[in-house]
């Protein structure tokens, strides 16, 4: 009896934090596949209200058409090719970062500048935001909190 309450507190835990996930997954990914699989047995064309079931008939078709072969084709190559020449520069990239060659700190450089990049910009962003943006909304509905900079307060500046 003691094992039964143990395990029935576990499960309910486990639900109470799994179980909006769960649900949030089903309703946005695993519900929407299903109905775009029912969608490919019928004869639907997206607008009309009736969707007619063809079953196999448009699989049947599409394995017929000679472009669909070439398009498959096209993209396992793509991919194949997209893979192995991602995989082979980075690796190539790690290693002129990593390695004692001359120059890894410029490339150690040269990688990382792209995140400070993002960081400086929001930087600057924020600093309009608080520096004149609260300055105009102070100034149109007369709030006195938006009347000053933020920044330029020691009270309001955190």
């Amino acid at each position: 009896m003691q094992n039964q309450n143990k395990f029935h507190y576990k499960a309910m835990m486990f639900l109470s934090f799994a179980g909006p996930a769960v649900i949030l997954f089903s309703a946005v990914v695993i519900v929407p596949f299903i109905f775009g699989l029912y969608l490919t047995f019928t004869g639907w064309d997206g607008i009309s209200s009736s969707i007619p079931f063809v079953g196999f008939e448009n699989y049947l078709s599409l394995f017929k058409d000679t472009s669909f072969w070439i398009s498959l084709g096209r993209t396992i190559l793509y991919a194949v090719i997209a893979v192995i020449l991602a995989n082979v520069v980075a690796f190539a990239l790690a290693y002129l970062v990593t390695s004692k060659i001359k120059g890894s700190n410029f490339f150690r450089a040269a990688f990382f500048t792209p995140n400070l990049i993002g960081g400086i910009v929001l930087g600057y962003i924020w600093q309009f935001v608080f520096k004149q943006a609260i300055l105009v909304i102070g100034k149109a509905t007369g709030i006195s909190l938006f009347s000053t900079s933020w920044l330029s307060d020691p009270f309001k500046a955190f």
